[in-house]
């Protein structure tokens, strides 16, 4: 039997660019999460909103993922526990699935920066706020308790966020025309459909 864990808080982060607008990003996994395993159905098997809105803190949702290539599907139910449209960040807290079989606890947390923090953020002063058309940068972070000493580190999570965000990426300038009709703009924190 593994020993159990010394309560430690592990912390992994990645940040990468993309080139598709940061509002259409963000909103992604703000409000059309529901659409990610058509754009990502190697990756993605289901989204499913259990509790709330589907847009506020408190929100649960049932996620069925393939965590490795080729693999089998996971789920994982996780609570959204932080929202600021402004700063277009959100956390997501995993408290139920495959995963608790090797952590305690498992928060995700998504921030997505337009690459030009000039003025409006696209650079050109013009005070139109695009929200980062030209391209955003987008920083996950990880932070995790193992449920015991042999526990694995959660790279393979690490791994996973980075491979949606250049695969959405990819999907989402390859089908801009079909997105388009789900980017929101989010203003004074306010988000307004487009």
């Amino acid at each position: 039997m593994a020993a159990a864990a010394n309560n430690i808080r592990y912390k992994l982060e990645v940040e990468i660019e993309v080139k598709c607008s940061g509002d259409m990003f963000y909103c992604m996994f703000k409000q059309n999460v529901m659409e990610l395993p058509k754009y990502l159905p190697h990756l993605y098997e289901g989204v499913e909103i259990i509790e709330g809105d589907g847009i506020s803190v408190g929100t649960v949702k049932l996620w069925k993922y393939v965590l490795h290539g080729g693999g089998r599907c996971l789920n994982g139910k996780e609570r959204m526990t932080f929202v600021d449209d402004e700063k277009r960040m959100i956390t997501h807290s995993i408290f139920e699935g495959e995963v608790m079989n090797d952590y305690k606890c498992l928060d995700i947390k998504l921030a997505v920066t337009p690459k030009d923090e000039c003025g409006d953020g696209d650079g050109d002063g013009d005070g139109d706020g695009d929200g980062g058309a030209d391209g955003s940068m987008v920083k996950w972070c990880l932070e995790y308790e193992k449920a015991n000493e042999d526990s694995p580190s959660a790279i393979a999570y690490l791994d996973f966020v980075e491979r949606v965000t250049k695969d959405l990426n990819t999907y989402l300038l390859n089908h801009h025309h079909q997105a388009d009709h789900h980017q929101l703009l989010i203003k004074d924190g306010v988000t307004k459909h487009n």
